[in-house]
This record gives C-alpha cells, structure tokens and sequence, in this order.
C-alpha cells in the first residue's frame, strides 16, 4: 500500500465506493492514514459517492468511524446532503441526517460558513421537490426545513413544478404559506388555475389558499377565478366558485372574470359563471356589457352560444354608453355586430332581436356624439350580400330617418329605394302594438313571450321569427 499516491489511494477508495466494495476493505485503505476529507474530482469527497451511490453502511461509517465531515461541500457547493435529495436516496439522507447533516443553510442553525454557502446553492429541500422525491422532502421538512424559504423567483411553494402535487401537498402541510406571490406575480392557486391542474387546486384550496387574493398592482389584478376562466376549465371554475370566488370585477381590474372567458371563447366556461350568478349586465373599465364584447370579438368560433346563454341570463341587447369610445365598444350590441365585421350570420341577427334589440336606419353618431345608439344606417352599405338580413332589420326598425338615408352616399341605389320605401310610410298598427308589447317585459324578454296565453304564430311574431 506504501507505494500508492494519496491521490491513487482516494481514487482506490471512490471506486470501491462505487462498486459497494465491504467496509472491511475500505478500512484498509484508510488504514493508510489517508485523509477521508480528501477532496477527488470537482472537490467531490468519498461521502458524496456514497451518497449518490445510497450505500447507507458506507455513509455511516465515513461519518462514525472515518471521521467524514458531514457538511463538507464540493466545488459548487453540493454536500452529501444535496446529493440524496436530488437522487432520492433516502436511506442514506436518513443517514445523513440522523449525524447532524445541515438541513437548513441559512436557518439559525447553520454557520457563517452555511450560510454563505446558502448564497450559491439550492437548499437541499429544493432539490427534492425539483426532483420529485416527496419521501426525502418530507424527511427534511421533518427534521426543519425551511418551508417558506425565499428565492429571488419566489417562495418554496412558487418554485414546485405545478404537476408534483404530493409535493406541493408535504410542503403545506409542513406550515408553507398558500397565498405568497412569486416574482410573476402570481400566487400558487392562480398558477395552477392557469395551467389547469385540478389536483393542484384542490391541494391549495384544502390548505386555505384564497381564492379572492389579487395579483400585485404592478401587474394586471386579476384573482384565481381570471386564470382559471381564461383557462377554460368549467371544473376548475366550480371549485374556485365553490370556495367563495367572487364572480364580480374586483378593485383595480378592467375586466370580470365573465368577460375574459368571454374573448377566450370559453363556452363552457361562460355557461358555469352565469348559472352561477355572475352578472350578465356587468361592465369593464371602459363601460362596456359583456354582450357589447362579445359581439365585437372576432374569430369566435362559439360566438353565437355565448351570446344566447348572454341573452338568456338577462344580458341588456340595448346597453350602450353616454359616450362615443374608439377604445371599446359604447353602441347597442346589435350596432357593434355589424361595425366590428363584414361576415354574418342571420340567426344570430334573429336571437339579438328577439331578446329585444331596438333598431333605427339613422345615423348612430355625430361629431364623435352619440345621436342614437340603435342607429344602424352607416352599416347597411356592408348588407349588399345579406338581402335577407336587410329585411329583417326593416321589419324590426322603429324608426327611419328618410332625409338621412337619401344623404347617405355609401348606400346602393336599391337600398335607398327599399328604405326610403319603407320609411315614407307609417309603421302598421300589428308592428307598433308588437314594439308596445315588447318594451313592456323585462329581460330576458324570451321566457316572458313564451308564457303569453296567446297562439304560437302569434308568439313568433314577436319574437321576429315570421
């Protein structure tokens, strides 16, 4: 033995440590006097092997018999420790623990020396739950782990991988705080809301994690119940509601959850917040409905479904604002439908009017005013290809401003002749008393219409079905 190097021996020594070679026999190498705090590659000791190895009689006996020291770390800071969190190896971290290995870095217990080192490493606990290995998480959280520790990114709990649910679980369990924001602002329940993880939901909200907390001012205010409508997860959304999410807009944000399901094209979504009491008449920062919004969203491919489950939740069709807006929406629902596209679908036309859409073939607006939110004239230029929908809009209008329609220059000489013709007349007496009637139910004007004692045809035509 005489005639090996110190740096041969401690080679001999890793690779028994490797291949689990018997104690006995690394006693012999150590009998040599050779130093068992002797660092090898990257500073890594004979205890880190025997760690990553999880030979826990090896750890034991470099630490009882050898005199390994326990909390010595290799060239970035790694202890034995740090290396059975990361790998999973809880015997041997056991083992390590029950010998008086530093669990927490910058916890009172550690050094100067711990501490500083805290400055370069991931704490071992982060390690395991980065890793997925819930038995060596709860082993260090057992034994003073820090479970509200604070990175630079967040907290412990802002840095679980949102799908390792048990660890999230241990980790509040051990005492680590639900409601603690990361660096982006957002809080663990509003993170797994966004990434639609139902288990993680429902592990935050038997912790107590609130459900009405808002993001940071320095970033949109939105609640839990905005990522997950935004989301789209109508499970998630009834778990949220059931532990007492306000569906309102909160203090400090544009929008309701409502609205945001709503430019997502969430159905589902939209159909649970208004069986659930959302209100359908609610509206943004800018004084826009939440059917004003819909109807001037573009690309939804549920748009018509969204607008009905609207409408039969009492969504106002004739909301408006007092004041013209290039920010949003600020006419009647049915104006913004045909200002916000050039496709469209009569159906759609049909359901605005019969849950009582007003319509008028005058100009809605002057001078940036507005001069009548139902005037629609300056859209009917784009109703060339709908033939049909022109007349179902001339049945419906209530009042026809002639002198305006012969100004308007962006209309075809059939158009004009068509609203000219209509408007020079008076209503009939059968459309003023259904006007009449109309106007005098409340919203949702459908249901009402349908409990009339009167004859099915005449129901359908006021609700502008014939």
């Amino acid at each position: 033995m005489t005639s090996y190097t110190k740096e041969e021996l401690l080679r001999l020594l890793v690779d028994m440590i490797t291949h689990h070679s018997t104690i006995r026999d690394m006693g012999v190498v150590l009998s040599t006097g050779l130093d068992v705090n002797m660092s090898y590659k990257k500073g890594l000791r004979p205890l880190h092997y025997a760690a990553f190895e999880d030979y826990k009689d090896c750890v034991c006996y470099l630490i009882d018999e050898a005199g390994a020291d326990v909390d010595v770390a290799d060239d970035v800071g790694y202890t034995a420790l740090h290396v059975a969190s990361k790998h999973g190896h809880h015997a041997s971290l056991v083992a390590l623990l029950d010998r008086g290995a530093c669990v927490d870095f910058d916890g009172p217990a550690g050094s100067a020396a711990s501490r500083a080192l805290s400055e370069l490493t991931i704490n071992p606990l982060s390690l395991a739950i980065e890793n997925n290995q819930v038995n060596c998480q709860v082993a260090l959280l057992k034994r003073g782990a820090n479970p509200n520790r604070k990175y630079f990114l967040g907290h412990e709990i802002n840095m679980v991988p949102i799908e390792y649910v048990q660890c999230l679980d241990a980790l509040l369990e051990y005492g680590a705080d639900p409601d603690v924001f990361s660096r982006g602002g957002l809080t663990p329940l509003m993170r797994a809301c966004k990434c639609k993880n139902m288990a993680a939901v429902r592990v935050l909200l038997s912790h107590g994690a609130s459900v009405n907390i808002q993001c940071p001012p320095r970033f949109d205010q939105k609640t839990a119940l905005h990522f997950a409508a935004s989301a789209g997860d109508p499970d998630i959304v009834n778990a949220i509601m059931d532990a007492g999410a306000a569906t309102c807009r909160p203090p400090d944000f544009d929008h309701s959850p409502l609205e945001l399901a709503l430019v997502g094209d969430k159905v589902e979504v939209v159909r649970v917040l208004l069986d659930r009491g959302a209100d359908a008449n609610e509206t943004n920062d800018d004084r826009c409905s939440a059917l004003q919004v819909a109807v001037s969203t573009l690309g939804l491919d549920h748009q018509r479904g969204m607008i009905e489950s609207l409408l039969q939740h009492g969504a106002d069709p004739n909301h408006h604002s007092c004041y013209f807006s290039y920010v949003g929406p600020s006419l009647a629902a049915i104006v913004e439908y045909f200002c916000y596209t050039d496709e469209y679908d009569i159906s759609l036309v049909r359901l605005l009017l019969a849950y009582g859409s007003k319509v008028n073939m005058t100009r809605p607006t002057k001078l940036l005013k507005i001069r009548d939110p139902f005037g629609i004239l300056g859209q009917v230029r784009k109703l060339r290809p709908y033939e049909d929908i022109l007349d179902v809009l001339v049945e419906s209008t209530q009042s026809f401003d002639t002198e305006a329609i012969r100004n308007e220059s962006s209309l075809s000489n059939k158009q004009k002749e068509v609203l000219i013709a209509a408007g020079s007349v008076p209503r009939d007496l059968r459309h003023l008393v259904r006007l009449a009637i109309r106007d005098s139910l409340t919203l949702p004007i459908v249901p009402k219409i349908d409990k009339l004692p009167l004859p099915d045809f005449l129901k359908s035509y006021l609700l502008f079905k014939i």
